[in-house]
């Protein structure tokens, strides 16, 4: 599905709602996209956290991906769509594509822009190592 959005909390509301559409259909979920353009934060919303909680989603880092129990239903961010390419090889999962969204306040678009560096791609969702 092609959805355009003019600005970033349109585009950041029509992720959410793939989110959750995503949770309630039971699917493996990837959020993608470079940094500073809201993937994490969306995952620490109290809603959306309480809505991973109660359908028992697990959060991982996608190094742990090698080492996912089958059944499991996961949430991930990835920078690098390869990564996630790597770790799902037989895996159905839905990818909400957040890289073209540009948080305006975010620091990292802020200090790339001033350095002229190009958002690339890093793992970046906090959490334990495995």
């Amino acid at each position: 599905m092609t959805h355009n959005t003019r600005n970033y909390t349109e585009q950041y509301t029509y992720a959410k709602k793939s989110l959750i559409q995503a949770i309630h259909a039971g699917q493996n979920i990837v959020l993608y996209g470079g940094g500073g353009n809201g993937k994490s934060h969306l995952l620490s919303e109290g809603s959306i956290g309480a809505l991973l909680e109660n359908a028992n989603y697990t959060k991982f880092h996608i190094e742990q991906g090698r080492h996912i129990q089958k059944g499991t239903k996961l949430i991930t961010c990835v920078n690098c769509l390869e990564e996630c390419l790597d770790t799902f090889p037989t895996n159905a999962f839905v990818l909400i594509n957040m890289a073209k969204f540009n948080y305006p306040g975010s620091s990292i678009h802020r200090r790339r822009a001033a350095n002229g560096i190009a958002l690339r791609s890093g793992f970046v969702m906090e959490g334990p190592s495995p």
